[in-house]
């Protein structure tokens, strides 16, 4: 890849010194062994608009399974203490990294680029021959956002917390090469996971609205925390494909987005942050089909931007509502109940998950406010078909002093269950993480305290 700061002169407007070292940032290309056919990203659009489309894409797409494993004969210890020292190694390079953020020293850390992608490129963690040849049991298995995780998908998923570091550092400096660089970057991280760990096929299984006799499977942790940064890394490179004209890329990678928002649990519970990226990407879809003449997208993707606008509580751009009326003439559109403003595409189920109604905010202990310590609990708790949250422990937190407040908050929660057959059913295990942070200009609206990554 070519150094991606070539016209940084252009584009800096803080220091002269600030261009010197900007100049020596650098995005090289990861080397992943991408030897796999990526499936064509129309897919995720038909699942957002089926009743766009009269053909379908799936039997085009082969759902491959995880690669974990599926060569036993190979397994050797040899390999999995290789693995183990390339953690050691990156979770040092995660600590530095750290440190550099609390120091807010934006610039060394986007220095440190070219160091964490050849650390990768050495490692085990995105190596396909050695995923088929892994036994997680040799290496042992950790709690990571609440998920029983093992070694090698904790490993990737902390690379793209890393990869997202970067990215957050360069949308901080305002700087557009970088930005969208690292963007490609972690999403490229985003489609080895999904193609190699059988995260495409939850997909199938969940959106897909067809008839299947494929059996129904549940998402590897590393599919759900896989989901959190590929829906922000495929908006990013959306609306770059968007103001770069290209509206068809535009269509497809904001559908993707979309897609990915609603895949996990986390991004649910936060309903309303979530919202807003659904929000910003079916404007860009809508307003790109409207562009190439698509009159169904642009449509059905204007009329599900105000109606989520109104939920919002945001007054609809007149824009989007003459480009609506413009697709209208066009276009017939005919009821569908398979998308709402609360839940987005629906699943087979008709919803996703669980989805909260009610939640009170935590009491702030006086004693951890005063002293400005933060921190976070991971609840674990069942949901009755009534909504209400029963048996409610504490996983996991970073300072106990939190876990009380935290329980107490969590009793007045309301969720609205997930249906099977039209019916409301029961929840045996759901999980959901309090956060206690302080207020800060110095932090950003991603900010997350130490602990709770």
């Amino acid at each position: 890849m070519q150094n991606i700061v070539k016209r940084i002169s252009n584009k800096c407007f803080v220091t002269l010194i600030l261009c010197l070292c900007l100049s020596n940032s650098k995005a090289e290309n990861i080397d992943l062994n991408l030897d796999f056919k990526d499936l064509n990203f129309d897919f995720y659009t038909q699942l957002q608009f089926p009743q766009c489309y009269t053909n379908s894409l799936k039997t085009e797409v082969d759902f491959e399974d995880d690669y974990e494993g599926t060569i036993p004969e190979l397994i050797n210890l040899q390999d999995h203490r290789t693995l183990e020292r390339n953690s050691t190694i990156l979770r040092d390079f995660q600590r530095k990294l750290i440190k550099l953020k609390q120091q807010n020293k934006l610039v060394e850390i986007l220095q440190t680029g070219e160091e964490f992608i050849n650390l990768i490129n050495d490692s085990y963690i995105f190596d396909i021959n050695f995923l088929t040849r892994y036994d997680p049991k040799i290496t042992g298995f950790y709690s990571l956002r609440g998920y029983r995780i093992d070694m090698l998908s904790a490993l990737q998923y902390t690379s793209l917390s890393i990869v997202n570091s970067y990215f957050e550092a360069a949308k901080e400096l305002n700087n557009e090469d970088l930005i969208y660089e690292w963007a490609k970057i972690g999403f490229k991280l985003n489609r080895w996971i999904n193609n190699r760990r059988g995260c495409l096929n939850f997909i199938d299984n969940r959106y897909s609205h067809s008839e299947t006799n494929k059996k129904q499977t549940n998402p590897r942790p590393i599919c759900n925390l896989n989901s959190l940064t590929e829906s922000k890394f495929s908006e990013q490179i959306a609306l770059y494909f968007m103001n770069e004209g290209d509206y068809g890329e535009s269509i497809q990678l904001a559908s993707l987005s979309l897609t990915s928002v609603q895949l996990t649990p986390e991004s649910q519970i936060a309903f309303k942050s979530a919202a807003i990226q659904r929000l910003n990407n079916l404007a860009r879809l809508a307003y790109s089909a409207n562009q190439t003449e698509n009159w169904c997208l642009s449509y059905e993707g204007f009329d599900r931007t105000i109606r989520l606008s109104k939920e919002l509580n945001i007054k609809p751009l007149e824009v989007w509502i003459n480009l609506k009326q413009r697709a209208s003439e066009y276009y017939i559109p005919f009821e569908s109940n398979l998308w709402n403003e609360k839940f987005g595409m629906a699943s087979k189920e008709m919803r996703p998950y669980f989805f909260p109604i009610k939640q009170i905010p935590p009491e702030y202990p006086r004693s951890l406010l005063d002293r400005g310590v933060e921190g976070c609990v991971m609840l674990r708790f069942g949901i009755t078909r009534e909504g209400k949250p029963i048996n409610i422990e504490v996983d996991w937190s970073t300072d106990k002093r939190f876990d009380r407040s935290a329980k107490r908050s969590a009793k007045n929660y309301v969720f609205s269950p997930p249906y099977k057959a039209g019916v409301p059913s029961a929840v045996q295990e759901a999980r959901t993480m309090i956060v206690y942070k302080l207020a800060s200009r110095n932090k950003g609206q991603g900010y997350i305290p130490a602990g709770c990554e």
